[in-house]
């Protein structure tokens, strides 16, 4: 009898075995599948050969007189434009109602060997009694005041983005790759080790503080609940009869959370970058293009409606990217974007003239990054305005961290990976090279 239970449970831990090991085979295959498709489908991209931006981003039509200074630029031409954008591709935004900081915690105060100090924030805003409510998390150098602080939009929430180490309650609504472990590891074979959870240490390490967010805790990701998000909304005070697309409204999210960092004094008074991968790429181009107080934009592979032109674009289509994400843009967004004067360079060109990094990867033809080289080239006559060169690298593999508009050509395929971040830290190091001590003091823990 007990031989026989010892057969069974030597059995039972056989087949336990054989399943990881059938789960972790599946894994490798799933991943050399998405290989083989990114291989075949979004082939390593040409030089950024095709038409170039078009209309001209200095007048309406090309028969106008093209806009002389930056004055005019700014009262004439950049209102309309941002206008456009808003009515036609994105949609309205909510009001701009300050976000309240009703809670901190501290998660760390002597995390990475007593680099940093990691805090939870949560904010809200609108009606106090039907709030708009989010989460936060900050990591802070403990000894120097940043050189400047990254605002980062996450995709599993902030419990994920510090990789499972600190007590954070998820929020309300995830996508399904993330609510299970097997999810998590899937996405980051597919899509880089730092899809889910950015370097923190190498973040602090090289003197920047990182402040991120989960956009869809304030609008989830999903057609199916934007009526019930805009209900939210509209409760809170925030939004009348407009029916903004959910990038709008992740852009409102960034410079809300924004406004609640900008004024803490650890920061020292110094720049907020926002920097955003995908989807959030586009909300970050946005939030930077209607608003001029972040100091730097980095999008990250933010393709259409982002920073890839859409005359003359491969891989995804408008057509596409509307149907498979209708909640994104406006209702009428394919057919207006097809009909309209503005392409996707006048939204770099109200960026002007802060700096603006665009990341790219050279199996990622659906995002197509030479549609995005070309929309660079079509924002310089806008920099030089404001007497800046614009985006002056001869190709889009001579990536320079000095120019005002940078511009990277990676290895691999979609997704967030360490060389991304490498990139982004040594353009924002030349922006903004200077960290003083910091004006509180070496940070204590509590």
């Amino acid at each position: 009898m007990g031989y026989n239970r010892a057969c069974q449970k030597e059995g039972d831990h056989m087949g336990i075995a054989q399943n990881r090991l059938r789960w972790v085979a599946g894994l490798v295959m799933v991943a050399a599948l998405i290989w083989v498709l990114q291989i075949a489908v979004r082939l390593t991209p040409k030089p950024a050969d095709g038409p170039a931006a078009a209309p001209f981003a200095l007048s309406e039509t090309d028969m106008d007189a093209l806009i002389g200074d930056a004055q005019t630029w700014l009262t004439e031409r950049a209102p309309t434009l941002r206008t456009s954008f808003e009515t036609l591709i994105y949609g309205v935004q909510p009001l701009n109602a300050p976000a309240r900081i009703i809670n901190k915690r501290v998660l760390d105060p002597a995390a990475f060997d007593g680099l940093a100090r990691i805090e939870a924030w949560t904010l809200e805003t609108g009606d106090s009694r039907a709030p708009i409510r989010w989460s936060m998390t900050l990591a802070l150098p403990n000894r120097q005041a940043p050189k400047a602080t990254i605002l980062a939009g996450n995709f599993c929430g902030d419990r994920f983005a510090l990789k499972n180490a600190y007590d954070l309650p998820d929020p309300h609504w995830l996508p399904s790759r993330c609510r299970t472990q097997q999810g998590r590891v899937f996405a980051t074979v597919a899509h880089g080790d730092s899809i889910i959870a950015p370097p923190l240490r190498t973040i602090v390490e090289r003197g920047f503080a990182l402040a991120t967010f989960f956009p869809a805790e304030v609008a989830p990701d999903s057609a199916a609940l934007i009526d019930s998000a805009y209900r939210s909304f509209r409760k809170a005070g925030l939004l009348q009869e407009e029916r903004p697309g959910i990038i709008a409204i992740w852009a409102w999210a960034y410079l809300r959370t924004f406004e609640a960092l900008k004024n803490d004094p650890r920061l020292g008074g110094g720049a907020v970058a926002f920097w955003g991968h995908s989807r959030h790429g586009k909300a970050a181009l946005l939030a930077g293009a209607l608003d001029p107080r972040p100091a730097a934009i980095i999008a990250n592979q933010s393709g259409t409606f982002g920073a890839s032109l859409t005359r003359g674009k491969q891989g995804e289509t408008v057509r596409a990217i509307t149907h498979r994400f209708p909640h994104w843009f406006t209702a009428d967004a394919n057919g207006l974007a097809k009909s309209a004067d503005i392409d996707q360079h006048m939204l770099l060109a109200l960026i002007a003239p802060r700096p603006l990094l665009l990341g790219n990867a050279r199996l990622d033809k659906w995002s197509d990054p030479a549609a995005a080289f070309r929309a660079a080239e079509g924002a310089n006559p806008v920099y030089e305005l404001f007497g800046r060169a614009g985006l002056t690298q001869p190709s889009m593999r001579s990536f320079d961290a000095s120019a005002d508009i940078a511009f990277f050509l990676r290895p691999g395929g979609h997704g967030v990976r360490p060389r991304d971040w490498a990139y982004t830290l040594d353009f924002l190091d030349a922006k903004f090279p200077g960290a003083t001590d910091n004006a509180l003091g070496a940070l204590t823990p509590d």
